[in-house]
């Protein structure tokens, strides 16, 4: 729930960051590592995903182990959060320095239109 509601406020603020492109994997590229087909490594065509490593193993090449891909991607996926939850803070903080700025500008006015 709360990193939904991270996504959310990034989306929502995500214009005067220049958007999500900075997260390593888009919704554009979401759904194309789904898709059944053959990718060319090592001279072989794999079904595999495209960013999926193809390693040599007791002379043999095969694609890396399942747990291994899962892995590395689940740490660039915790990486991007991490990201995600530093431009969240700052962006906290421009909010509250803003929001006292303001507030003493209008105190400011308060006082210097009654004289």
């Amino acid at each position: 729930m709360k990193l939904r509601a991270i996504l959310i406020c990034l989306i929502v603020l995500g214009a005067g960051l220049g958007g999500l492109a900075s997260l390593s994997m888009s919704a554009d590229d979401a759904g194309q590592d789904d898709v059944d087909v053959g990718v060319n490594k090592k001279g072989f065509v794999w079904n595999i995903a495209k960013d999926r490593r193809v390693e040599k193993v007791g002379g043999v090449y095969q694609p890396e182990g399942e747990d291994v891909y899962l892995s590395r991607r689940l740490e660039q996926l915790q990486g991007d959060i991490k990201s995600l939850q530093t431009q969240m803070t700052e962006i906290g903080q421009t909010v509250k320095d803003i929001k006292a700025m303001l507030q003493t500008s209008n105190k400011t006015l308060v006082v210097g239109s009654s004289k």
